[in-house]
């Protein structure tokens, strides 16, 4: 079995009302071995911005250890008063954060 890929890139981006965001971009898979690189960039774009956008279009595969970034990182925004939402969630993806709920704690589009 190939070992997993994730390539997660930041930038700065201007939400529609002005306001400074965060734009995480995901490709690749995210697994109990490529989380840990997702985590750190939420948990600091949270801590830095109070609106932050997480891509997930360019994913592959996304399992319960990605559910639990997000619902981490949506926590944590939660607790600054920030906010988190996760855009181009399509297929097996939008399954999985449909069941984990996490369409219940962030805005999510596909």
């Amino acid at each position: 079995m190939p070992d997993s890929c994730l390539k997660v890139c930041t930038r700065r981006v201007t939400a529609a009302d002005g306001t400074s965001a965060r734009l995480v971009t995901v490709t690749g898979e995210i697994d109990a071995d490529t989380s840990p690189a997702l985590n750190a960039a939420l948990l600091h774009a949270v801590e830095e911005c109070v609106l932050v956008y997480c891509d997930l279009g360019g994913i592959g595969f996304f399992g319960a250890a990605g559910a639990n970034v997000l619902a981490s990182a949506a926590r944590r925004a939660a607790s600054l008063g920030h906010r988190l939402e996760v855009r181009g969630v399509r297929g097996l993806t939008e399954q999985i954060v449909r069941i984990a709920g996490l369409d219940l704690i962030v805005r999510v589009s596909g």
